[in-house]
């Protein structure tokens, strides 16, 4: 009987508590992405650690929320975009850094839609990670249990 009791206690220790889940970005809008990807994943995460769980996440990054992820702008197609300097371009990327040093976010960005762009990967703040494409990555998460949420 107690070893039968120890087996269910494992299990539930080794695979209850983990919730994940996928952002799928595509948003233009930076007061989108801070609001329903940055602030949203702090929430969550306080939110199921009150509940005894853990938070996984993953950010995949196309359409038009590539130029929040760009730390040289000069040599980039938004390098006309002055509003994405100074401030703001440091809010984000230290929103980022945040991210994944305190809440282990994934940050990863379609490499199809980069070069469509004309994005270089030597361009983007270096915790972004390239991937073949956003199709590739969200398959990849969903598969591993993440669950979607499209942030457009």
């Amino acid at each position: 009987m107690k070893i039968l009791l120890l087996i269910i206690l494992l299990n539930l220790t080794l695979f209850a508590g983990v919730q994940k889940v996928v952002f799928d970005l595509t948003s233009g809008k930076i007061k989108t992405i801070e609001k329903r990807v940055f602030k949203n994943i702090k929430f969550l995460h306080t939110t199921f650690k009150k509940e005894n769980e853990q938070l996984k996440v993953t950010v995949v990054i196309s359409g038009s929320a590539y130029k929040y992820f760009i730390e040289d702008l000069e040599n980039s197609p938004f390098k006309n975009e002055k509003s994405l300097y100074g401030e703001q371009q440091h809010k984000t990327h230290t929103a980022i850094k945040e991210l994944i040093e305190n809440y282990d976010v994934v940050f990863e960005i379609c490499s199809k839609g980069m070069a469509a762009r004309n994005i270089t990967a030597k361009s983007l703040f270096k915790e972004v990670t390239p991937i073949v494409n956003k199709y590739y990555g969200l398959i990849k998460w969903q598969n591993r249990g993440y669950a979607y949420i499209p942030v457009a």
